[in-house]
């Protein structure tokens, strides 16, 4: 896409970064009542915090994109380094825990940078692997980490209880 530049996030993108959470975070709520999170001014403030801590850690990086003539932020990624486990070969690999493209600005191209500067970050580190969730009900974010070459290893069940 013309115009797109992928850089590390700053603490000025975070209010930015706060608008397209909630986008992403409503999207997934109306796929799966069981993935709402709360996205009033409390919870907003608890994701700033973690967003923060964040950009301080080493082992987290939060991407984001911009693009020419696009008011705020087009997208965002946020990854770190997370352990498995130490029995586990290898013992650490990179994470996802976030990807949101604006939505009038989607299938331009502009996750799949997101996702190359978070790779790249994440093999400068030494990791050899990459893992992330994507909800069950979401089939076009499934079909997106499928292209990006993501397969299936482990299903994540959940049970509510009486």
């Amino acid at each position: 896409m013309e115009g797109l530049v992928i850089r590390q996030g700053r603490p000025d993108d975070l209010q930015e970064v706060l608008r397209l959470w909630v986008q992403m975070v409503d999207a997934h709520a109306a796929l799966d009542a069981r993935l709402r999170m709360r996205t009033d001014a409390e919870g907003q403030e608890g994701m700033r915090t973690y967003l923060q801590g964040c950009l301080e850690g080493g082992d987290s990086r939060l991407f984001v994109a911009e693009v020419v003539g696009h008011p705020g932020l087009a997208g965002y990624l946020l990854g770190y380094i997370r352990p498995i486990s130490p029995l586990v070969v290898p013992p650490t690999c990179g994470y996802i825990t976030d990807l949101c493209v604006d939505e009038p600005l989607r299938r331009q191209g502009i996750g799949r940078e997101l996702f190359r500067a978070a790779q790249e970050w994440f093999l400068e580190r030494g990791q050899t692997q990459v893992r992330l969730s994507v909800a069950a009900a979401n089939a076009v974010g499934q079909a997106f980490w499928r292209a990006m070459g993501f397969q299936e290893l482990m299903l994540q069940m959940a049970m509510e209880l009486p």
